[in-house]
């Protein structure tokens, strides 16, 4: 490898400028056809149908390169069909804004037309079908939702169904659809993003109609401006409806996974981010979002960032979860949001549920079959525990201590604890950070059935009741040859306080011990025969 590096090094500048000069200069010697070339010709004019001209490109089967279009897009009027093997690529995908000069390359749908502008060619076959080999890169599709009649229904304006062998969408944007954006099988998504899109059900849907498996992997999704139809029309996003989040629609929803990765998940003005169902394995590394939910929806569950739609999931993995409401008019509150949680009507003890409330949510881990934590485990909204609750040390450093933190959080908040230490259990508290200064209130220990060495031991010597001065107290009181022993308090108590008395030493078979209170300020620790030795004793004070 060095040796690559030094030859690099020792190539003349002028090679340099000249291999970057030709990269540049020979697109046309590349495996690429331009639309733009005879017997195709497609204008790219934004008015002359350039329809026929690319699907016939399409048609050959050949790796299709869009250059820039001319005129600002390529204006189309039925739906293009991407068949086994195609490629289209194009020059860029920068945005779609007319007379930019910075414009991508745009497919826009022609004024009234009302159908897709992509669609993979057995999209509508049962699940499985032949869509292999396909690819869309750099392009930006444009539905022109603002000059189309009706919405789009059953169909979205890439269709991408049907796919499940080397497909993949990279650096696409999709833009003002009047319907769902995106319709995807088994396929790859790289860099992908769907803005300002009008539809009544969700702006990307894998697996639509017939609940599907298949995989799925997705780098940088984005989903931003999803809009509900305002009278039957399209609705722009700009008129001040992105700010208002009655005017929302839903984000994505995946009918049906048998495995899928979902790296960056991003999305902007949606009533739910994600709604799943009918899952094998799902995992999302980081997924956020701004302005979600819609509050004054009968449906309280509109306002979650992810939503399981059913119970047929089988493993769900998500980290780095954050969404916020920043930028909304609502004049009320969003009391019910959720990172995650379930749709309206269900209800599991398995598949837990994030708490309510704007947060942020480190790691979430649920699997019904195999279960494993990363992290530490997050047990939910569960108020009972089926039966048992294994916590159990499984090596030099894994935990035997459950720690209670309080609102600041571990490591550097205060916390009670319970440690299991060989024979002993330990019941303490810190005022934190982690480690720093516990203090064991009280430890129990046990060495065995019937051992004499069994005892509750408090090593501070006090317990606060937190009734006013009260206190509790304990410590021992020693006796020679006698039957009776008495400890008066330090303080008054406005009645005795309850005193539990243990001898240190063996009382003798048939001799009995009891407690008496001469008054409010002392107790007697009585014999039926004399003895010698210390009893230890533990009083409870009250007012």
């Amino acid at each position: 490898m060095k040796s690559i590096c030094l030859l690099f090094l020792l190539l003349p500048a002028s090679v340099l400028a000249q291999t970057k000069i030709d990269f540049n200069s020979q697109l046309a010697n590349m495996p690429f056809t331009s639309v733009m070339s005879a017997p195709f010709s497609a204008k790219g004019d934004c008015s002359t149908d350039d329809t026929a001209a690319i699907q016939a490109a399409l048609n050959t089967h050949r790796f299709l390169y869009f250059p820039k279009p001319p005129g600002g897009c390529y204006l189309v009027s039925q739906t293009l069909i991407l068949q086994v093997g195609d490629y289209m690529y194009g020059a860029s995908a920068n945005n779609p804004n007319a007379g930019d000069p910075n414009q991508g390359v745009v497919i826009r749908l022609a004024p009234n037309s009302n159908v897709g502008l992509l669609q993979t060619f057995d999209a509508e076959d049962s699940q499985g079908g032949g869509n292999e080999f396909m690819a869309v890169e750099n392009i930006v599709f444009d539905g022109n939702g603002a000059n189309q009649t009706q919405e789009l229904q059953n169909h979205a304006l890439v269709d991408y169904r049907g796919t499940f062998i080397q497909t993949f969408l990279r650096h696409v944007l999709i833009t003002n659809s009047f319907g769902p954006a995106l319709f995807t099988g088994s396929t790859q998504l790289d860099n992908v993003w769907m803005i300002a899109n009008t539809t009544s059900t969700y702006t990307w849907i894998n697996n639509p109609g017939e609940t599907g498996l298949g995989a799925l992997m997705a780098d940088q999704v984005y989903v931003e401006e999803s809009m509900l139809p305002l009278n039957g029309q399209f609705r722009s996003p700009w008129d001040g409806s992105v700010d208002d989040p009655t005017t929302y629609s839903h984000g994505i929803y995946f009918n049906g996974m048998g495995t899928a990765t979902i790296n960056q998940l991003h999305c902007e003005s949606v009533v739910t981010c994600l709604d799943f169902g009918d899952t094998q394995t799902l995992t999302i590394n980081g997924i956020s979002g701004t302005r979600i939910g819609n509050p004054s929806s009968s449906d309280p569950t509109d306002q979650y960032l992810m939503r399981a739609t059913n119970l047929d999931i089988d493993s769900f993995t998500f980290t780095s979860a954050y969404f916020d409401q920043s930028g909304t008019t609502y004049p009320g509150d969003f009391s019910n949001v959720r990172v995650f949680g379930l749709a309206a009507g269900l209800s599991d003890q398995d598949l837990y549920q994030t708490p309510p409330g704007k947060t942020i949510w480190p790691l979430y881990t649920w699997g019904r079959y195999d279960q494993g934590f990363s992290g530490v485990p997050y047990l939910g909204e569960r108020p009972v525990i089926n039966n048992e609750l294994w916590i159990q040390q499984t090596g030099g450093y894994s935990p035997n201590k459950i720690a209670f933190f309080d609102n600041t959080g571990g490591p550097a908040g205060s916390y009670a604890y319970v440690e299991r230490d060989g024979g002993h259990l330990n019941l303490g508290a810190s005022p934190g950070p982690w480690d720093n200064s516990e203090t064991t209130l009280l430890q129990a220990n046990f060495y065995g059935v019937n051992n004499p060495g069994n005892n509750v031991l408090i090593p501070v010597g006090r317990l606060a009741t937190g009734f006013g001065s009260n206190s509790d107290i304990n410590g021992e009181l020693s006796l020679s040859s006698a039957k009776s022993a008495t400890f008066t308090f330090s303080g008054q108590y406005s009645s005795h306080p309850e005193c539990t008395a243990t001898p240190q030493f063996d009382i003798g078979s048939g001799n009995r011990m009891w407690i008496t209170y001469p008054s409010a300020t002392s107790f007697t620790l009585n014999f039926a025969q004399a003895v010698t030795g210390s009893v230890s004793y533990v009083c409870l004070g009250r007012n």
